[in-house]
């Protein structure tokens, strides 16, 4: 996990290895592949200084990011390439005797890359 504040207060994204690649499970703190155009997401609820050094964090430490409000994307060079694929993601974890935590990750329909700083439908 690091550290991914700005969006929230105490904002966290999952980095894995999968396949070779350095996966980002951003969540909100990149909602929408707009997020890299833009270097903010377009909601910034708690200090956009920090949001903007977490959205360079997650540009530095991943190629692929799995964002909170939009399809899985590929950033190769400044070229933003959705990914094909599952359609749902889940990260789990055991431990033995207790409750293993878990995350869902629901790949939501196709949509435009919105980067302006206003959402869009």
């Amino acid at each position: 996990m690091i550290a991914t504040p700005g969006h929230t207060k105490g904002h966290l994204s999952i980095l894995a290895g999968v396949d070779g690649d350095r996966v980002l499970v951003a969540g909100d703190a990149m909602p929408d592949a707009g997020t890299v155009r833009r270097g903010l997401p377009y909601n910034v609820f708690w200090d956009t200084n920090e949001v903007a050094g977490s959205v360079e964090k997650m540009l530095d430490s991943s190629r692929v990011f799995y964002p909170g409000h939009d399809r899985p994307f590929r950033l190769e060079g400044d070229e933003i390439s959705y990914l094909e694929g599952p359609t749902v993601v889940n990260i789990t974890d055991s431990n033995e005797g207790g409750a293993a935590p878990a995350v869902a990750f629901k790949v939501t329909p196709r949509r435009a890359v919105n980067i302006d700083m206003v959402q869009k439908d």
